[in-house]
């Protein structure tokens, strides 16, 4: 009889108990779904915070462009610059002249350019050089000329061309004006720009490695058509800065 009213006593307190041992379950289940979500929602405001970031450093990649204004621009070389100036029809200034090369344009660039304010200046040198200038002497003539640009011009962005190249039947018949010295005086031309921190424009993308002889009447100069889309293309290279 003890044991009897002894197991109904326990029994009780069993059900009693068995509540609030379900109570407590659900309060923990509560508290770990509030966690979760206290989680979640820290996430997603780690999250918004990244996609945030990263727009911006899209928008800092693209506002570094230079965004130039290819019609307020100087150009100055040679007898192929001579040829641009002759289809241009904008606002462009030229300074340019046929036979010229780097010892002539640095005794008169300074007093070409001294009184013409400009965003950018445009370079294009280098033909009546090949073949008489040596590698020292090319770079040595080229970096007076960026100096002296810099100094009249602080503020300007200096723009290089590369050498075109020349026809198939002028660079086998010419040991100067030849594509293989092209080529190298090319070489010459990136290294100043890279040691400079100038800009460099590839014409190889226009005219290929051999100008083609549509284009041409003596294997050096251009036509009027391919003038035009080279200064067209040349235009076109220097907005992408």
């Amino acid at each position: 009889m003890k044991s009897f009213v002894l197991c109904l006593i326990i029994g009780c307190v069993s059900l009693f108990a068995i509540p609030t041992v379900v109570e407590d379950i659900n309060n923990e289940v509560v508290e770990d779904k509030e966690v979760y979500a206290d989680k979640i929602e820290i996430e997603n405001v780690e999250l918004s915070i990244s996609e945030v970031n990263a727009v911006e450093e899209v928008e800092e990649v693209i506002d570094t462009k230079l965004h130039i204004n290819t019609n307020n621009m100087v150009f100055v070389g040679n007898s192929l610059v001579q040829g641009l100036k002759s289809i241009a029809k904008d606002n462009n200034v030229f300074y340019c002249k046929v036979g010229e090369n780097l010892y002539g344009l640095n005794k008169k660039v300074s007093g070409q350019l001294v009184n013409h304010s400009c965003e950018t200046v445009v370079i294009g040198m280098g033909t009546n050089e090949l073949g008489w200038f040596t590698q020292s002497q090319f770079e040595e003539q080229y970096g007076i000329l960026v100096r002296k640009i810099r100094e009249i011009n602080p503020n300007s962005n200096i723009v290089v061309l590369s050498i075109p190249p020349v026809s198939q039947y002028k660079s086998n018949n010419s040991s100067a004006y030849n594509n293989v010295n092209v080529r190298k005086s090319n070489e010459y031309i990136k290294k100043i720009c890279e040691d400079n921190a100038l800009l460099y424009v590839d014409c190889s993308e226009y005219f290929g490695d051999v100008l083609r002889s549509d284009w041409t009447g003596d294997g050096m100069h251009l036509n009027g058509n391919a003038y035009i889309g080279w200064y067209n293309f040349i235009k076109e290279k220097i907005s992408e800065f």
